[in-house]
């Protein structure tokens, strides 16, 4: 079983969201933009997966965001040493 994300999902996040830690779990489809709406997020942690497509640019607007992981995934692009600043 897999779950897509897509987003629906993330806007229905609590945006009071600090943690979000879904390693192994199937999920597929891309990352959407709307995560970078989850302003308060410190920890973000997607391996494991089944990810595809371009890691959203709004990812550099989670300014709170001090751990970060999307390893053995299909994600294209990268991320900027940068993120964390």
């Amino acid at each position: 079983m897999s779950l897509r994300i897509d987003k629906c999902n993330v806007i229905t996040l609590s945006l009071n969201l600090y943690h979000l830690n879904l390693p192994d779990n199937a999920l597929i489809g891309n990352i959407p933009s709307e995560i970078g709406e989850l302003d308060k997020l410190e920890v973000l942690y997607l391996n494991q997966n089944q990810l595809s497509g371009e890691i959203p640019i709004s990812i550099y607007d989670l300014s709170n965001l001090n751990y970060l992981s999307f390893t053995d995934n299909q994600l294209t692009g990268g991320i900027s040493k940068n993120v964390y600043n």
